[in-house]
């Protein structure tokens, strides 16, 4: 027996069961209202009549309702047995695919094995065909290839110098012909501009005072202390309107050199009076003196000259005080 089948027995004979209960609770409020006199054998049989009837239909309706239950389970059953079998079709149709696809991966990694192997012949032949080709050419040549490198950049290396002798010539031409008239034009406009100053400063001595009141005594009585003073020294003293300073000009350094310290020292005195000018003057050129001497035998120590003529001594110490250069 079918699972189907138990399940409509079973709701079967609960219809029944309940139909025959309710038939008898029926015909026993019927026989209570009514009040006839029929007999319980008679009720009993009218009963049991009408209960193999509704018996039979229920029988009847459940294995209608079975049948139609297993047809309708039978029909899923086959559906989905068909829906099995397309997917096993198709699983079958890809596991095909994928072996076709496999060997021809297969194939397909045997062929590039067989090229990459004939490459490898193919280098290995090209590199024979080389090195004979070089032997071959060595042998024609008569030189082997390191000298034939050697040799070829030598020749580079000697043109490449020659190249870059002939450019660098050509750019010291024209750098020397550029700097030569940017150098004209420099020193024509330095010497515009500066060359006032450079004489000024070449030629003027500044001395600073303390007050301008020492100015005065500088000048003196009529003029007495500064004309002794020009006198003496060879130079032009300038007493102009420059605050606590006068100016000693004179195109002779040494003499210029020997009339500042005077006037320093007459400065420093407070004393200013021809005697006073003389005895300092006096002092200066000494010391002047002195000075240009030490300048010349430092400079026979610093050339390496144990020996020389004292006038040559004195004339290059004097050197000391040039001014050629700022001339």
């Amino acid at each position: 027996m079918t699972p189907a089948l138990a399940i409509g027995l079973a709701v079967l004979g609960i219809a029944i069961g309940a139909a025959l209960g309710y038939l008898l609770a029926r015909v026993l409020t019927t026989q209570r209202r009514s009040g006839t006199t029929s007999s319980a054998e008679d009720l009993v049989a009218e009963a049991r009549l009408d209960a193999k009837r509704i018996l039979a239909d229920a029988e009847e309706e459940g294995r209608a309702k079975a049948e139609a239950y297993r047809e309708r389970e039978e029909a899923a059953l086959a559906h989905r047995k068909l829906e099995l079998v397309n997917l096993e079709n198709r699983l079958t149709q890809r596991e095909e695919t994928l072996e076709q696809r496999a060997s021809n991966l297969a194939h397909r990694e045997q062929m590039i094995i067989e090229r990459e192997g004939d490459l490898k012949d193919a280098q290995t032949e090209l590199e024979r065909l080389k090195e004979e080709a070089r032997f071959r050419l060595e042998q024609v040549a008569g030189i082997d290839v390191k000298s034939a490198k050697t040799e070829l950049l030598e020749q580079v290396e000697d043109e490449a110098r020659r190249e870059a002798m002939i450019l660098v010539r050509d750019l010291e031409v024209k750098a020397r012909e550029e700097a030569d008239k940017r150098a004209r034009r420099i020193l024509a406009t330095a010497i515009q501009r500066l060359a006032a100053e450079v004489v000024t400063e070449s030629t003027v001595s500044v001395i600073e005072l303390p007050s301008d009141e020492m100015k005065g005594r500088i000048i003196g009585r009529e003029g007495r202390n500064i004309r002794h003073l020009e006198s003496v020294t060879g130079t032009n003293l300038i007493v102009d309107d420059t605050p606590e300073a006068v100016s000693v000009s004179s195109f002779d350094p040494v003499r210029r050199e020997v009339a500042r310290i005077t006037v320093e020292r007459l400065v420093a005195d407070g004393r200013i009076h021809p005697a006073s000018i003389e005895e300092a003057f006096e002092k200066a050129k000494a010391d002047v003196e002195q000075s240009i001497r030490d300048a010349g035998e430092w400079a026979l120590v610093e050339v390496g000259v144990s020996r020389m003529h004292p006038e040559l001594i004195n004339l290059m110490g004097g050197l000391k005080y040039r001014t050629s250069y700022g001339q």
